[in-house]
Parts: C-alpha cells; structure tokens; sequence
C-alpha cells in the first residue's frame, strides 16, 4: 500500500469526481460521508454505500450460517472474524460500481462508503476513470482498541469484525489521503477531506 504525502489537491471542480472513502467498519466512514455531502451542498453529489447495496439480500444470506455462503458469510478463521463473498455477494457489489459508473455518465459526482473486501473490487473501481471522472482514495483508518470500544457501544456490529477488516486497508494500491479516527471526530475528519479537495 503506497500513500501519496498529503498535500493540497487540484481537483478541478468542473471535472467530475468520484471520492472513494475505503476501510474497515466502525472507522466513522458513514458519518464523514454524510457530513461530506452536506457541506459540498451541491445538487450533483450523490453518496453510495456498501452497507445498502448489501442489506438489499435477504437476511439470511448476511451472517454466520451456511446459508449465507452465496452472499456475506461472517466467520472465524485464526481467531479472527471475516468475511467470506459469495458469487451472490460479488455481483450485488459489481452492480453497485456499475452504477456508480452510470451516475458518473450522467453527470454525477460521487461519495462512496466503502469496505473493499477484495482486489477485483479496487480495480472495477479503478475502472472508473474510464468515465474521465477523476478519483480519490480516502484511506479511514482507526487503532483496534479504540474500533472494538466502537462496537461495543453501538451494539448493533459483531464484536471483532471491524479488527478483522482491517486488511482491506491494503486491497488499495495508493491513497490520496490518510485520514485517522483514533482521536479524530468525523467533523474534524470530513474538514480534513474537504481542505484536500478545495472545498
């Protein structure tokens, strides 16, 4: 994983856009792509996250049991929770880049919240560019203790799923930016971006 040093961007803001937020759960992606979308205040910027795409499956093809092979498959491998995609999975998640890429042709630029699971995801991402729309990997990162005291006080996420994401950090070749949760608020965070873009 190769991150760029933070500087100042040039993103011409006549050129569309598509802002890529990549990390493990509980790092606060959603809340910074909320506060994003919010403070850009423009009518062509659309947020997509993963979170939706996936709980379009039916219940049982997200979580623990053999059922969900097909789609999201949570388990322990090592002592460590992941997520296993099935071929149902990978095509709900292709779809989503797709239509990423048909907001993208209509003119639209994008926020996506995003957890890349795998490294045939961050290159259908990288496919983007075919659209002549410029991208920007926001890497959100957060320590592990502080991610597990996270899921615990939300209490609506397996606890140790967000440490055992934490791989898909490295699923991106390159980031523009680096921005760390660990004492950082989302507002904070989401200031952080926008002073990258020149917003």
């Amino acid at each position: 994983m190769n991150i760029k040093k933070v500087l100042p961007s040039k993103l011409n803001k006549n050129k569309l856009f598509v802002l890529i937020l990549n990390g493990t759960s509980s790092a606060g992606k959603s809340c910074i792509s909320d506060i994003l979308r919010e403070k850009i205040n423009a009518i062509n910027v659309l947020s997509l996250s993963i979170d939706d795409f996936v709980n379009m499956l039916p219940p049982h093809l997200v979580g623990e049991t053999n059922k969900a092979s097909s789609g999201f498959q949570f388990y322990l491998e090592g002592g460590v929770l992941n997520i296993k995609v099935g071929n149902l999975g990978n095509m709900v998640i292709r779809q989503m880049h797709n239509f990423a890429e048909n907001l993208l042709r209509s003119g639209l630029n994008i926020i996506i919240d995003h957890v890349v699971l795998k490294k045939s995801w961050a290159q259908e991402l990288e496919d983007l560019r075919k659209t002549g729309a410029k991208i920007v990997y926001v890497l959100v990162t957060c320590d592990i203790k502080e991610l597990k005291k996270r899921e615990k006080i939300r209490g609506n996420r397996l606890v140790g799923l967000a440490s055992g994401l934490k791989h898909v950090e490295n699923n991106i070749e390159h980031y523009d930016l680096v921005v760390d949760t660990t004492f950082r608020s989302p507002k904070e965070s989401a200031a952080m971006i926008l002073q990258y873009l020149n917003f």
